[in-house]
């Protein structure tokens, strides 16, 4: 994520214009990609129980296991109970990214897939050599950006000549 720590906006934009570029659909019209900033509702998040406890036992574990007088600890806990005082509100701005004239990000239970490779491998791209990002750090985009450090993505992709949608946060 130390990648992205400087002008974290326009980083985020770049690696989702270049995502999208690489994963286009017609060649004829052009990819988008729209980035909107939304408030929405807290109580709307999925899971949000388990969210704010994930976020409660991360920062209770790294006071345990950390010496708290660091800088670089005081960042940690500070980003922890950032997270957990915007979660206490009743909205939450939320970046939203969307694009269009793309192929998605495929789901074949398997781990190479798209969706795979961005939500849950470290480090791993399933982009070919020709593609315009392939190491994998990309996707640690969008937590830099995100105040809870969380994300959801959702992709529809064609398979086998009919459209399917999978979702997850992470």
């Amino acid at each position: 994520m130390e990648w992205f720590r400087d002008e974290p906006i326009e980083k985020l934009a770049r690696e989702c214009v270049q995502n999208a570029l690489d994963a286009g659909l017609d060649n004829s019209k052009p990819v988008k990609v729209e980035f909107n900033l939304i408030d929405v509702n807290v109580d709307s998040i999925p899971d949000l129980k388990a969210l704010k406890k994930n976020i409660n036992s991360a920062l209770e574990t790294y006071k345990k296991e950390q010496s708290t007088e660091s800088n670089a600890a005081f960042k940690v806990i500070n980003l922890y109970e950032n997270a957990n005082k915007l979660l206490a509100k009743d909205t939450i701005s939320v970046f939203q990214i969307t694009d269009s004239n793309t192929s998605g990000m495929s789901w074949d239970k398997s781990k190479n897939c798209d969706f795979f490779t961005y939500m849950r491998a470290s480090s791993h791209s399933s982009k070919g050599g020709d593609s315009s990002g392939s190491f994998g750090i990309g996707k640690m985009a969008p937590f830099v950006v995100s105040g809870i450090r969380t994300i959801f993505a959702s992709s529809v992709y064609k398979q086998d000549n009919s459209y399917h949608q999978v979702t997850q946060g992470k």
